[in-house]
């Protein structure tokens, strides 16, 4: 059952690979060059960072038992590799010591490199008055970032196993190395007191993801899968659909950078005359 489950997991991946190779060759990658452009990055990212744990939390109710009274969850090996996952995203290590989850570590690189906060704090801020983010979504999210989210939301509230592990595996741990590799070195380098924790959050994420998390998702997939060939459909068709927001919130994102470049120009140009 092992040999088959890997058959079929290999074929889905031999499916997405088109795919994938848009998102980690996205010409949003040639105008990061600049640390204007980062910042812009930053602050359409980190709503992707929070949804990321909203996924991996509704993962953690599917297969662990997360309420009381408690008791034993089916599938065991699941169970271990989901906690150990939500172990490193929500409680890892912060470069200044003690823990942090991933996203709180996030928000504070994007303080250290002067990037805004205020609409991710908003967003916080309101759901922890039970704000509900689909209904308010033009008001909380940013439009470059409120399709991918919403996407997020929509399956994490629909609830089911197979497309919440797709998305988790797909869209978010397997791709999240290749891309994350492409970014910030330079910058960090010229200026390690500004970036050093944008580049330890690129660091944890390309290792966690691409040598413990995402070799674990697959796994877990394998399982709840196997052999059966509507399960992988579905999977597949979970897994395009992440990666198609992914893209999509990419485009938009560098649509922004080339905007503040345009105006940028236009101020130089004006300065300068």
């Amino acid at each position: 059952m092992n040999i088959k489950s890997r058959s079929k997991r290999k074929d889905l991946e031999k499916k997405l690979s088109p795919l994938k190779e848009k998102i980690v060759t996205h010409p949003l990658y040639d105008f990061m060059k600049e640390e204007d452009a980062v910042i812009v990055f930053m602050e359409n990212h980190i709503f992707s960072v929070w949804d990321f744990q909203s996924l991996l939390k509704s993962l953690q109710s599917k297969l662990t038992c997360t309420g009381t009274p408690w008791h034993p969850t089916s599938d065991r090996e699941a169970r271990r590799l989901i906690n150990e996952i939500v172990l490193d995203e929500e409680s890892g290590r912060n470069p200044q010591g003690g823990y942090s989850s991933h996203f709180e570590l996030y928000r504070e690189a994007m303080i250290d490199a002067g990037a805004n906060t205020s609409k991710i704090d908003k967003l916080i801020y309101e759901i922890s008055q039970g704000a509900d983010i689909r209904s308010n979504s033009n008001y909380l999210l940013p439009h470059n970032v409120e399709r991918f989210v919403l996407h997020t939301f929509e399956n994490i509230y629909q609830n089911n196993l197979i497309d919440l592990l797709s998305i988790f595996t797909y869209g978010r741990e397997d791709i999240i190395p290749k891309m994350f590799s492409k970014l910030i070195k330079k910058f960090y380098e010229d200026n390690p007191s500004r970036w050093s924790k944008l580049n330890f959050y690129l660091n944890e994420h390309i290792e966690c993801d691409d040598i413990r998390h995402g070799p674990m998702a697959k796994k877990i997939l394998e399982n709840i899968c196997k052999d059966d060939a509507k399960k992988w459909h579905r999977a597949e068709t979970a897994s395009v659909n992440a990666l198609t927001q992914r893209k999509l919130m990419w485009d938009n994102i560098l649509k922004s950078i080339k905007k503040l470049r345009i105006v940028s120009k236009k101020y130089k140009s004006v300065s300068f005359a």
